[in-house]
């Protein structure tokens, strides 16, 4: 009796001792990111990270270098992206994305389709969010002029006609606008080039650099533009020596439309109630996109991609992170109110609701499958001085004091001897001119 006591005491003790020494030794493993800072990092994600997988720590590098590839690779847009597949950088993601996996995680095929490498179908990368426009109309204002609400695939002419049918001040002498695009600088313009690129039309070819926008099409763009504009009733009013805040005119009431990212729904009650403005009843429709796609946008954008490093000796652990900060519900919801200004959530059922509004036209069109973006092929600086070159062109257009004509002609010689002489001083300064073409 004694001794069948003894035996199950030492099975106990052994179980116990066995139990204690895996949870003492359980191995502890660091997980390297390169991130611009390594506070805002575990204020965004790492510390909840790290709260739900308590064997796992991270280590973020701020300043990597040359040689130097980190576990969990960082990225901050498709460019950076796509120069790491051709590099050899990242591991094809299939293996863990697999059909189950992904229906699992929910994730919207609008940021799982722009990151698919053409070549191979691989997925090498996932991104938490998306960044998207759309067009933001004040509901008032169409109502008190009887006019009909915009809808969603307008194409932009529709949209500028539409601004066209609002006088230019309110009944009170207060400055009205039928549209405000997104741009500060070089509006008009900006504009106008903005709408050949939904339109599939390029300025520049990336691979020589020249300019070819003296074109039939181009100047069909270029008239209506002007036209739109030439009357006041598209918001251009920007006073660059002015220290005064101003918000933006669809919060003040004074825009019918406005193009605006996906942060300007979260904040209308916010600035509403911050600063005792009028209340405004909004809706929202999709971009302007292209006639012959009208189910495509290309303003869609991945502001932050996060890949596994092929060298990368703890994968599954990296992996853990990318489902992670894509999809786990606990972590959303904890921190739900800092998430979203990193955009739409690639998992659309943790996209926060505003009261009964629609906020699908954030996310019903499909991202068109080939980037028309100048800025992802070009270095900025060329596309922003031709942009200051053009500007200066429409600003005598629209003065009476040049022709559309010769503003084109212009346009295309004065243009191309500003991209050629900012492609030289670049390159003399060793910055890469032409990026990644695909």
């Amino acid at each position: 009796m004694v001794r069948g006591f003894i035996v199950i005491l030492i099975v106990i003790i052994t179980i116990v001792t066995s139990g204690c020494q895996s949870v003492d030794e359980q191995k502890i493993i660091t997980l390297t990111v390169n991130y611009p800072s390594e506070r805002i990092f575990f204020e965004r994600v790492g510390y909840a990270f790290e709260s739900k997988y308590p064997n796992i720590r991270i280590k973020v590098t701020e300043n990597v270098s040359e040689n130097q590839v980190s576990d969990i690779v960082f990225m901050r847009n498709k460019r950076e992206y796509q120069e790491a597949i051709s590099e050899g950088v990242l591991l094809n993601l299939n293996q863990y994305f697999t059909k189950s996996k992904r229906e699992q995680m929910q994730l919207s095929d609008i940021s799982t389709s722009m990151l698919r490498w053409e070549e191979d179908s691989g997925l090498y990368g996932l991104s938490p969010a998306f960044s998207n426009y759309v067009i933001y109309y004040n509901k008032k204002i169409f109502d008190h002029y009887s006019l009909p609400y915009p809808s969603n695939q307008m194409k932009w002419g529709e949209i500028l006609n539409l601004a066209q049918l609002f006088p230019n001040s309110d009944e009170n002498g207060n400055k009205l606008y039928g549209f405000k695009s997104n741009y500060y600088e070089f509006i008009s313009f900006a504009t106008f080039l903005r709408v050949g690129q939904t339109e599939g039309l390029s300025f520049l070819d990336p691979t020589t650099l020249k300019i070819n926008i003296n074109t039939a099409k181009w100047k069909e763009i270029g008239e209506y533009i002007i036209n739109a504009f030439r009357g006041g009733k598209i918001y251009s009013d920007i006073d660059e020596n002015s220290e005064k805040f101003v918000h933006s005119p669809i919060f003040t009431g004074q825009a019918a439309m406005e193009l605006s990212s996906q942060t300007t729904a979260y904040n209308f009650e916010k600035i509403h109630k911050q600063y005792q403005l009028e209340e405004i009843d909004w809706g929202m429709v999709t971009v302007p996109v292209d006639p012959l796609n009208p189910e495509f946008s290309d303003y869609y954008q991945l502001n932050e991609i996060y890949g596994i490093s092929n060298s990368s000796v703890n994968q599954e652990e990296a992996w853990s992170f990318i489902e992670f900060i894509t999809s786990d519900l606990g972590y959303y919801k904890k921190n739900k109110n800092q998430i979203m200004n990193y955009g739409v959530p690639s998992k659309l059922d943790l996209l926060e609701p505003i009261g009964d509004h629609d906020l699908s036209p954030l996310y019903s069109l499909k991202p068109s499958i080939l980037s028309n973006n100048p800025y992802e092929k070009v270095h900025f600086e060329i596309i922003n001085n031709f942009k200051e070159i053009g500007q200066s062109l429409f600003d005598q257009v629209l003065s009476g004091s040049l022709s559309l004509d010769e503003a084109f002609e212009r346009m295309e010689q004065l243009g191309q001897i500003t991209v050629d002489e900012t492609k030289k001083r670049l390159e003399d300064e060793g910055e890469v001119v032409v990026f990644l073409k695909k």
